[in-house]
């Protein structure tokens, strides 16, 4: 596990992100995959500071975020 789903980020489908692993540069760079589940997540962008927030190529809106949390 790399991170934890926590709640929506505006509206435009980003996500705030509880890191758990050491590398978070690297796990969470953009086009990076995660799995979500079963399902393999591609990092369309991500900021790391002052705390983690990312969008998914597949997630575009606030609604999407939400069905990602936890």
């Amino acid at each position: 596990a790399v991170g934890r789903i926590g709640k929506p980020h505006g509206v435009r489908g980003w996500v705030t992100v509880s890191v758990t692993t050491d590398e978070p540069e690297r796990r969470f760079a953009t086009g990076a995959t995660v799995l979500l589940g079963d399902s393999p997540q591609v990092i369309a962008e991500s900021r790391l500071a002052p705390r983690v927030v990312v969008r998914f190529a597949q997630c575009t809106d606030r609604g999407d975020a939400e069905l990602l949390r936890g």
